[in-house]
């Protein structure tokens, strides 16, 4: 082949292969696979409030509604409220009630239910390494101008909380909400003021 044509023949090819590139069908691109779905995250706060673990747990919703019928579920979906929260479960609630010869119907009725639960938070967020053997705890339930406190009683194998009335097992080594701790309790602490099971309507 004279070296004129070879020429010519390659400058075709050449041009031949930038046309296909520009104006030829080009294979439809792969359509990516869909994400998985993100997992629940946190609140709108940028983590979880005490309110969003406890609705996390089926072991906490006679808490939760208990907590429907006083003004305290606002103050448990706040981040900036830093407290310690002692969470009985629905079997601690309803066999403490079962002791005091109540039910969770008269109770969740009666006047006694904020002050109760007042009984269970801390103002402050106390860590598990501070629930010691003798130390006490101021509590958010006031009656007269007195703070009410609860106790620890701790040995090697428990840490029992100690109210006025009654007690309650730890069961949990304590879980991060926000700036709040929430432990677990195996029963409903009874502060030592007058309480009254008769209904608030």
């Amino acid at each position: 082949m004279r070296p004129f044509a070879a020429c010519f023949m390659v400058a075709v090819l050449q041009l031949g292969h930038v046309l296909a590139q520009t104006t030829g069908t080009h294979a439809p691109a792969p359509t990516p696979a869909h994400a998985p779905a993100p997992a629940p995250g946190p609140s709108a706060y940028g983590c979880y409030t005490a309110l969003n673990v406890l609705e996390a747990s089926s072991q906490y919703t006679t808490l939760l509604s208990l907590l429907d019928s006083t003004d305290l579920t606002s103050y448990f979906d706040n981040p900036n409220h830093f407290i310690t929260i002692f969470a009985p479960t629905n079997s601690g609630i309803q066999s403490t009630l079962s002791e005091l010869g109540t039910t969770l119907a008269k109770f969740a009725n009666s006047t006694a239910v904020t002050s109760v639960l007042e009984y269970h938070l801390l103002p402050s967020p106390v860590l598990v390494t501070a629930l010691q053997n003798g130390n006490s705890f101021n509590t958010m339930l006031t009656q007269n101008s007195q703070v009410q406190t609860v106790s620890v009683n701790r040995t090697s194998t428990h840490i029992t909380v100690e109210g006025f009335f009654s007690n309650a097992n730890v069961t949990s080594t304590g879980t991060q909400a926000c700036g709040s701790v929430i432990y677990s309790l195996d029963g409903l602490l009874i502060p030592g003021i007058s309480l009254s099971f008769a209904s608030s309507s």
